[in-house]
Formats: C-alpha cells, sequence, structure tokens
C-alpha cells in the first residue's frame, strides 16, 4: 500500500532536520513516542520590540490574529525526545512566561508526520481519533471545542464514509478540506503532516509533553495494529467496561491523561458510535448498493427526527454486515430518548432503545 510520501510526491521530511547533536533529551520527561518526527507552532503575543527574532531550530513569523506584537515561533521537525529541551531554551532567551505572553487567542500546534505511514494506517488514525475526540477535548478544556479555529469532529457536517473517500482518492479528500478543524488533515498535501490544533497557548512544557503522548500514542497504535484488527476492537466495544481497556491499549502508562477525566465514559461511548457508523458506511460504500433509510420513531408518532445510512435487506442477510448491525444496535441508545423505536424504511422495528436518560 502506497505512504503519503508517494501519493503526493513529496521530498522526504528528513533533508530538514537539523543538527541534532544541538539538541538534548531531558531526563525528567518520558515519551510514549519518542522518534517520532512533529512540527510545534507557538502563538505568543507581547514579543519584545528589542530583541532579534532568531533562534536555532526555530523560524519566527508574524501572525495577524494575535495582538500585541504576536508571532509565531516554528519549529524545523524535530523528534519528540527533543521537544522539552528546545522550547525550555526558546522560553527562557525570550523570557515567556504565561501571565505576559498568552491569551485566548493563543493555541499551540502540533504536525505529526505522516509521510511514511500508509494511507491505511491514517485513515486508521483519523478512525481512532474520533473514538477519542470528546475525551482529548475534556483533556484540553471543553472552551477550546467552542473556538472557530479549533472545530471540533463531531460539530462538523462530517459525511460518516470519509474513510472510503479518503482510502479511494487521498488526493481528492484532503483537497476540499478545512483548515480549522481540530484535526486538520490539509496539510497531507504538502507537508506530509495532520496538524492537532487543539492546545491552547502555553509554555507549560510538562504540559506540552503530555499532550504529545496521547499525540504519539495514537500514531503509535495506528502503525502497530492491522485495520482488521483495529475494526474487530471498534465492533467488539458494546460496555462501559471496555472503555478504560481501551484507553490503555492506545495510551498505555498516559492513559491516566483521560482516564482520570469525570465523563470520559460518556464522551468515549459518543465516539464509538460515530467511528462505528463510518464503519457501517464504508462496508455499504463497498457493496455498491443504493442506501436506504432508517429514522427514528416515537411511539404513537409517525413523524422523521433523523436519517442514517443504511444498506439493503440482502446486505443485511451477510454474516459481516449483521455483525455491524447488531454492534450498532447496542450503542443506539446514546443517540435516541427512552420509549423511541428505531424502525427501517420497511417499517421493520430494528431496535427498541433502553429506558435510560443521554448522556448529554
Amino acid at each position: 500500500m502506497s505512504t503519503i510520501q508517494e501519493v503526493f510526491g513529496m521530498a522526504p521530511v528528513g533533508a530538514l532536520l537539523l543538527n541534532l547533536k544541538k539538541y538534548q533529551v531531558l531526563s525528567e520527561y518520558t515519551f510514549a513516542n519518542p522518534d517520532l518526527l512533529v512540527g510545534i507552532e507557538c502563538e505568543i503575543e507581547n514579543w519584545p520590540f528589542d530583541i532579534e527574532k532568531q533562534h536555532f531550530g526555530f523560524t519566527f513569523e508574524a501572525d495577524g490574529s494575535l495582538r500585541n506584537n504576536g508571532y509565531e515561533a516554528i519549529t524545523a521537525p524535530t523528534y519528540t525526545k527533543h521537544v522539552p529541551y528546545i522550547l525550555s531554551t526558546l522560553f527562557k532567551r525570550f523570557n515567556i512566561t504565561q501571565d505576559n505572553n498568552y491569551s485566548t487567542r493563543c493555541s499551540t500546534h502540533v504536525h505529526v508526520n505522516c509521510q511514511n505511514m500508509t494511507t491505511e494506517q491514517v485513515k486508521m488514525l483519523c478512525l481512532l481519533y474520533q473514538v477519542l475526540e470528546r475525551p482529548i477535548f475534556g483533556f484540553i478544556g471543553h472552551e477550546r471545542q467552542d473556538n472557530i479555529f479549533c472545530v471540533p469532529w463531531s460539530q462538523c457536517n462530517m459525511s460518516y464514509d470519509f474513510a472510503h473517500k479518503f482510502m479511494r482518492d487521498p488526493s481528492a479528500t484532503t483537497r476540499y478540506w478545512q483548515k480549522y478543524t481540530a484535526l486538520n488533515i490539509l496539510p497531507l498535501r504538502d507537508r506530509g503532516t495532520v496538524e492537532f490544533r487543539h492546545l491552547e497557548g502555553t509554555c507549560d512544557i510538562k504540559r506540552i509533553v503530555n499532550w504529545l503522548n496521547i499525540i504519539g500514542s495514537m500514531v503509535k497504535f495506528a502503525c502497530e495494529y492491522s485495520y482488521e484488527e483495529f475494526r474487530q476492537i471498534i465492533l467488539d466495544m458494546n460496555s462501559v467496561s471496555n472503555y478504560g481497556a481501551f484507553i490503555e491499549q492506545v495510551l498505555g502508562q498516559h492513559a491516566y491523561l483521560l482516564t482520570d477525566l469525570p465523563t470520559y465514559q460518556e464522551d468515549i461511548a459518543l465516539g464509538v458510535v460515530d467511528c462505528k457508523l463510518c464503519l457501517i458506511s464504508e462496508v455499504a460504500n463497498s457493496k455498491t448498493k443504493k442506501a436506504a433509510t432508517v429514522r427514528v420513531e416515537p411511539a404513537n408518532s409517525a413523524f422523521d427526527i433523523a436519517e442514517l445510512t443504511r444498506w439493503e435487506e440482502d446486505l443485511i442477510q451477510e454474516e459481516r454486515i449483521r455483525a455491524v448491525d447488531e454492534a450498532i444496535a447496542r450503542t443506539r441508545n446514546y443517540y435516541y430518548p427512552a420509549g423511541q423505536n428505531v424502525v427501517g424504511n420497511d417499517g421493520v422495528v430494528v431496535a427498541m432503545t433502553a429506558p435510560r436518560p443521554l448522556p448529554f
């Protein structure tokens, strides 16, 4: 299967690496994926006018979205294990502090090198992100999901057949992407990276390292597991007890960053449903059958509330499709209130929700 570098015909990122002898690894930090190449964009306000804006490993660009002499400090491609050192030297040299140099306008963006990843691995990273997006915003701080420059996928008009479209034509899929989504895949076309735009502007290196460990763990998982293994893990995830184990499987010793959050189970439940619907759409598209509709019908009522993609009756008879259908039916109660039946366009009840409140 083709790599991102091969699909988009770009020069290897290794040519952009700087002299590693000038970098150090700070022993007080541990890394989930230490050799993952990343690029950090630090948006910082109140840069002093009398300081020459040069520092090894960084370029500096004026940023019109910031105020008070705002600049972006942008690293060259850097191994994750070197990030604490280069950031600490930057913050120390320019006397950057949280109170003086950051506002709600500032962000810290992380570009992750995907050049050597296959298109299927990137697809899996995106599906994994769908599962974890809400807990990730819990870690970041939910106020960030209201930022127009960091829009969650769950709040976008995201197509559930995105993954299928990406595998069919990665170039076309990325061409029409929107930059200001929280996970931005647009840079795949010219840099071979995906951009995580979630983190606020900060000079707290420990917090930045924790964020890099979440990202690095996700990339590592996407590269170590096959797509079929991942798909089966998601389809088998049907109870709250699975969620903590799944996060531990992905994040390892850094799982506490998400599992310590009070609402992580409810958040990941919704992400699992999103991912399962995406997997359903992928299977339906692969069968090249026209879509039917599913409607939600309250008791003693006949009006439609929502429509979801569904395959025709002959596909339901296949064992593989039936397994997906059953997995979705067990989690649909996170979308529909108690006392409602989910019925197909043929009038047959597909599932009935349990009498329990919605978690949102």
